[in-house]
């Protein structure tokens, strides 16, 4: 390896390594550094063994992660690759049924038959197409989930800022088990329209569907003026209407914080004359969001707590039980650091929607705009033991959050020097 392609490879990877990730966590939760060596970790997936699955966007390959507690309560954390497909370029989602694991690229869903637990690597020569057909350009990812009976759930967003419809800003679902494989994704079921970017999907405990979306950006409104700095909001939406509901873009946006009306109110984006302010107030025409949330922030995961060891050895306390968590990666927009965090949403069990406290968990307490440098969640999901695991794809790092009681407040910063000098000094052995 000659020496230019050796700094090619090292300055990239001394960023990540060397450079401290400075993270806060709201008392009394604590943060720790867990894996460290999946490049760009985005999807993750626990599976009935306890592993988590997590899917690499540059490496285009799923890692499974495997914690052990031995006698004396002494954890020991191992990574192994189980999916190495280079030529599929993996994005993003991932899910599990029936005995198949699944993963998604821009174009195309996969899977390959997986046995929760084996922890080796699968053989790529068993892969089969899903689906195909998806759009290219624009958003990448393609979230996976299945409901309980089996039916796969496939989100694309959107191709530019705003579209002039609807086409590309979907939810589809498929009955795999009545299909001929593969499916194209036109011929699924449209379940939800106009959702601009539903990176995140979960069910609840009820077995019901929330979605955190990405709203556009530039928005200049002719009565309020440029008011892009704070709306529209990002939205957190509650799929229980009919099939094909469409919730709202490219014609109406949520506002987050616009003087003198409600986060959450409706409004018909400026430059479209087919669709109006009372067209877009008409929640039987546009279903507004049950929550509104930071402008710019992306969220791109959520996640409900169901219980998991509650109360116990670090877990989210037994109160939290269904409220939701969103992993929010951060803002690109100029001047504006929404994001960059993961934020705990308390839920109202009779009416399962949130009653709009919020408190962050974990986050980059100086983040500037488009920072990849500094914590930028994408993903969260619970553990076996009710410990939150976070996946951070700009730093290449995977966080374990635990519940310490009232603890005090914490600081963490990540520093992996001893990793960059053992991937360093392999460069010439």
């Amino acid at each position: 390896m000659d020496l230019k392609t050796i700094l090619l490879v090292v300055l990239p990877l001394l960023v990540n390594f060397c450079c401290a990730t400075e993270i806060e966590t709201t008392s009394p939760f604590v943060a720790e550094l867990y894996v460290t060596n999946i490049l760009s970790p985005r999807g993750l997936l626990l599976d009935s063994s306890g592993d988590i699955l997590v899917t690499s966007s540059n490496a285009s390959t799923i890692t499974a992660i495997r914690e052990t507690i031995d006698d004396a309560g002494n954890s020991t954390v191992e990574t192994r690759i189980i999916v190495n497909a280079p030529e599929l370029v993996l994005t993003h989602g991932i899910a599990f049924f029936g005995g198949f694991l699944y993963a998604s690229g821009q174009s195309t869903v996969y899977r390959w038959p997986y046995v929760p637990g084996q922890f080796s690597l699968i053989d790529g020569t068993t892969v089969e197409t899903v689906i195909n057909g998806m759009e290219t350009g624009g958003h990448t990812t393609r979230t996976l989930i299945f409901d309980a009976a089996g039916i796969l759930y496939v989100s694309i967003g959107s191709e530019a800022n705003i579209d002039p419809d609807s086409r590309r800003a979907r939810i589809r679902r498929f009955n795999l088990s009545s299909q001929t494989l593969p499916i194209p994704f036109s011929d699924g079921e449209l379940f939800a329209d106009g959702v601009r970017n539903t990176v995140g999907l979960a069910f609840n405990s009820e077995g019901v569907l929330f979605g955190v979306d990405n709203g556009p950006d530039r928005l200049e409104h002719p009565e309020f003026g440029p008011v892009w700095d704070e709306n529209p909001g990002e939205e957190m939406n509650k799929f229980t209407l009919p099939s094909g509901t469409h919730y709202g873009y490219p014609y109406c946006w949520s506002s987050y914080n616009l003087e003198g009306y409600p986060a959450g109110s409706q409004f018909a984006w400026p430059t479209f004359d087919t669709h109006n302010d009372s067209y877009c107030q008409d929640p039987n025409r546009n279903p507004p969001p049950v929550l509104s949330m930071p402008a710019h922030s992306a969220p791109l995961s959520i996640e409900f707590y169901k219980g998991e060891n509650c109360g116990v050895d670090g877990a989210f306390p037994c109160s939290s039980i269904g409220d939701a968590f969103v992993a929010f990666r951060g803002s690109w927009h100029p001047g504006v650091s929404y994001g960059y965090k993961v934020s705990w949403y308390p839920f109202n069990n009779s009416t399962q929607l949130p009653t709009g406290e919020v408190t962050d968990v974990v986050f980059a307490p100086d983040a500037t705009n488009s920072c990849n440098t500094c914590l930028r969640p994408v993903g969260a999901i619970f553990n076996k033991r009710g410990h939150l695991i976070v996946a951070a794809d700009a730093t290449n790092e995977i966080y374990k959050i635990t519940y310490a009681g009232n603890a005090g407040a914490r600081s963490f910063v990540a520093f992996n020097l001893i990793a960059f000098v053992t991937f360093f000094l392999a460069l010439f052995t």
